[in-house]
């Protein structure tokens, strides 16, 4: 499910947050959401690293801010399954999550430990306007138009 919601936060405070993420794999649960400050917050399970927030973070049960992207001045996020990609407002894509089936990988190699913090995806200097996390595999937008593909050609 994605889109706008009004989110309570535990403060009382009400926030617009745009909802990127919310799935359920197994009977785990996990969410991304970004606030109008381009601030992102995970919570849920994060067994393989979904949520961003390094090793030892397996699961939060309260909107946790993803601190490695709190200069990056994110401007989209998406995820699928146990994959997220987050997109800076200078074209960076930064991907955390599950590496099984290639979808996170960087300069035509794949990782082979999962990412438990965001990372820089890069390749050939190219920057993006728009990511799509699928299962198993990412897509991309760059800045001139052209369509960058990475993972799994099977999922």
């Amino acid at each position: 499910m994605k889109g706008s919601f009004v989110f309570r936060k535990a403060v009382g405070v009400m926030a617009w947050a745009s909802l990127a993420a919310y799935y359920a794999h197994k009977q785990r649960l996990a969410a991304l959401w970004q606030d109008n400050g381009n601030r992102v917050y995970a919570w849920g399970a994060g067994m393989n690293g979904q949520l961003g927030l390094g090793e030892e973070v397996f699961s939060v049960d309260v909107p946790t801010e993803v601190e490695e992207l709190s200069d990056k001045n994110i401007v989209y996020i998406d995820a699928c399954g146990d994959v997220n990609a987050a997109l800076s407002d200078e074209g960076d894509i930064y991907l955390f999550g599950k590496t099984k089936g290639g979808a996170l990988g960087s300069g035509g190699k794949a990782f082979t430990t999962n990412l438990t913090l965001p990372t820089k995806f890069e390749f050939h200097d190219l920057k993006f306007k728009h990511v799509s996390c699928g299962k198993n595999h990412m897509a991309a937008i760059t800045t001139d138009g052209r369509v960058v593909t990475w993972g799994n050609p099977d999922n």
